[in-house]
């Protein structure tokens, strides 16, 4: 070969690249089902903790004042007042000072309204309206599943779901939670004191639960429950205030109404439309589900979390929700 000759130098052929690129798209479609499954399992993670740190407050609340906090206090819920003049207190915001949100919680007003809903039967306590209502609209991490996408604020001005329409004017927005305090789903139309014993869960309206109410165990009694930010019927929980609905979840619900339930509503024609569904987005106020996968998370009353199965029998569900029901509660 002549000292001055160049060897010649073989590069990919168009079918040798198309190939390698190919095999570079398998294997990412292999990869990103394995990388979102990891990202949620640390989204589930960081959720399950943040309900155990809103364990952690709520008995450090009991051990404070020996008494666990209401869900809310004179509210204005349903068809009934419980109170007059009305302050639709939300028990969620007692827990601030035990969660490194003392600040926040001095600053709000506890002799006036923290928000505005007022069904008629009674009167509000000063109108929410350039007082509480800002405090009530600061977004909290601790109180967002970081699964959940939803909108974090009630964005629409009225006065049913949120603080008030003068606020929404002035440009606040009541902040909403992706956890609830357990609730019979018909207490926003009764006091605690008025259920019988056997149907009481942990919290409700003007409730004054201690552990000693707890006779069935600490470990067998929902404390608190997951919900969505979106909902089709009603509208989610607010950590800082009361409207029409969101005083809590309740993990029973009704033999009608499941965990994850994404259709609403009785009164839609047809009657549970399917066309309305929602992945994410579950049909009912006050009923538990998650965007976890099969389930949602919950807080025993002894301060463990549990993963509830959507599939969990509607028996056992009403057991793990009431604190002094008597059942015997095996492995769930």
């Amino acid at each position: 070969m002549p000292a001055n000759a160049t060897r010649s130098r073989r590069g990919f052929t168009l079918i040798e690249l198309l190939v390698v690129i190919a095999i570079i798209a398998v294997l990412v479609a292999l990869l990103l089902p394995a990388v979102q499954q990891a990202r949620e399992a640390a989204r589930r993670s960081t959720c399950k903790n943040k309900l155990k740190q809103l364990g952690l407050a709520l008995h450090n609340y009991h051990d404070t004042h020996s008494v666990f906090p209401f869900a809310g206090s004179s509210v204005s819920l349903g068809g009934n007042a419980t109170a007059d003049p009305i302050k639709n207190t939300s028990g969620l915001s007692m827990l601030l000072p035990f969660l490194d949100q003392a600040p926040l919680y001095n600053n709000l007003d506890f002799d006036i309204a923290s928000g505005d809903r007022d069904n008629g039967s009674g009167s509000v306590l000063v109108s929410a309206a350039g007082t509480n209502d800002q405090w009530v609209s600061e977004k909290l991490d601790i109180f967002l599943c970081p699964s959940d996408d939803g909108n974090p604020f009630y964005t629409v001005g009225d006065n049913t779901y949120g603080i008030s329409t003068t606020s929404a004017a002035n440009g606040f927005q009541g902040a909403r939670s992706s956890y609830g305090l357990s609730i019979w789903s018909a207490s926003y139309n009764n006091s605690w004191y008025t259920q019988a014993n056997n149907s009481r869960r942990l919290f409700g309206i003007n409730s004054n639960s201690k552990m000693s109410s707890i006779t069935d165990g600490t470990s067998n009694t929902v404390a608190m429950s997951e919900s969505t930010l979106d909902i089709d019927d009603g509208d989610a929980i607010k950590w800082g205030y009361i409207a029409h609905v969101g005083l809590g979840v309740d993990i029973a619900s009704s033999g009608s109404r499941f965990i994850n339930d994404w259709v609403c509503c009785v009164w839609t024609t047809p009657p549970h439309n399917p066309a309305r569904r929602q992945v994410g987005r579950l049909g009912e106020h006050q009923t538990p589900g998650s965007l976890h996968t099969g389930g949602c998370h919950v807080l025993m009353g002894d301060g463990a979390v549990r993963f509830i199965s959507e599939n969990i029998d509607n028996t056992l569900r009403t057991s793990l929700a009431t604190i002094s029901g008597g059942e015997v509660i095996g492995e769930f």
